[in-house]
């Protein structure tokens, strides 16, 4: 376990290394200039600009940024927002929560939705039943993310006024609300951009489990379980224990996926997270924001396939041996 852990950690170290280093030089050669901007403001002086050129070390060669940047990231220091003027980690501390929040609920809506639906599809293979799910996931798969928030939200928002459409929490009332008010408020906010994401997830999944069950159900124990006389239901059990395993692996993929589909879903319910964070730190050309949301992002595949490698180890004692 000691060998599996640390050439997990080494894993780690090198993917993240890899991402801030072909961000960081992907958005240093790109043409512009993160303080253009300042340059086209008539209150900002030609002088002012080559003092924050100074500042920010934009005029050193890129070789002794890029040192510069590696060495301050060793030590933990993630560098200075230079839009928001303020530390990159205090940044984040802000919005990752937020975002860890969303995909949580995300992910809950598409596991249990999908290998519940994936599960009963291939316990019955071309019913009625079978056919219309397929469908439905097929066309929810096809969905653009960004269409399907803009939908519930004319939807359940706008015609039907059931559910709020932006924010976390309602800022006027929020604080003048009791515990369960709070936590209601909190988790009516959530629902509609965890559906948004977790409902295309969840078709992607309930096909995955489909395959997988399909593949199970033929095989000579599920024969044998049958002609025992078991149940359906206990048949089912015996499928799914067997089946899961591809979906574990799926489910190791599925947090930087969500991660990162959440930049269009914070955009369209204006949710205060990671992906809202790195979209306007593109569009501003924010350096340290950018190669900082990058290498997260790098950290969460990593820690997503360890979860996922965990998990299957937990589950199929095979592989114990063979990791």
């Amino acid at each position: 376990m000691a060998a599996f852990l640390a050439r997990r950690l080494g894993a780690a170290v090198l993917v993240a290394f890899g991402v801030a280093t072909i961000t960081f030089l992907l958005i240093h050669l790109a043409p512009g200039s993160p303080l253009a901007g300042s340059g086209e403001n008539p209150y900002v002086s030609a002088e002012a600009i080559a003092q924050m050129r100074r500042n920010f070390a934009l005029d050193r060669p890129i070789h002794i940024q890029y040192v510069r940047y590696l060495t301050n990231l060793l030590r933990g220091d993630w560098g200075l927002s230079f839009t928001m003027h303020r530390p990159v980690l205090d940044a984040f501390r802000d919005a990752l929560p937020n975002t860890l929040l969303l995909a949580a609920a995300a992910l809950l809506v598409d596991f249990l939705l999908g290998v519940t639906v994936g599960t009963l599809q291939g316990m019955r293979p071309g019913s009625r039943f079978d056919r219309v799910c397929s469908a439905v996931t097929l066309t929810l798969y096809s969905v653009p993310t960004f269409w399907l928030g803009l939908m519930l939200v004319l939807v359940f928002g706008q015609e039907l006024g059931w559910l709020p459409v932006s924010g976390v929490v309602d800022p006027a009332l929020y604080h003048a609300r009791d515990i369960l008010g709070k936590l209601w408020d909190r988790a009516a906010h959530l629902i509609l951009p965890a559906l948004t994401l977790g409902l295309i997830g969840a078709a992607a999944t309930a096909r995955y489990q489909r395959a997988a069950v399909l593949e199970v159900i033929r095989q000579d124990f599920i024969r044998t379980a049958r002609a025992k006389g078991l149940s359906e239901r206990a048949v089912a059990v015996h499928a799914l224990r067997n089946a899961v395993l591809p979906t574990i692996t799926l489910f190791g993929l599925s947090l930087p996926v969500l991660l990162s589909g959440a930049v269009l879903v914070e955009t369209v319910f204006a949710w205060p997270g990671m992906g809202r964070l790195a979209f306007e730190a593109i569009q501003r050309r924010d350096y340290p924001v950018v190669t900082g949301a990058a290498t997260l992002v790098a950290l969460a595949v990593v820690a997503g396939n360890f979860v996922a490698d965990v998990l299957t180890r937990i589950a199929d004692p095979r592989t114990r041996e063979a990791q």
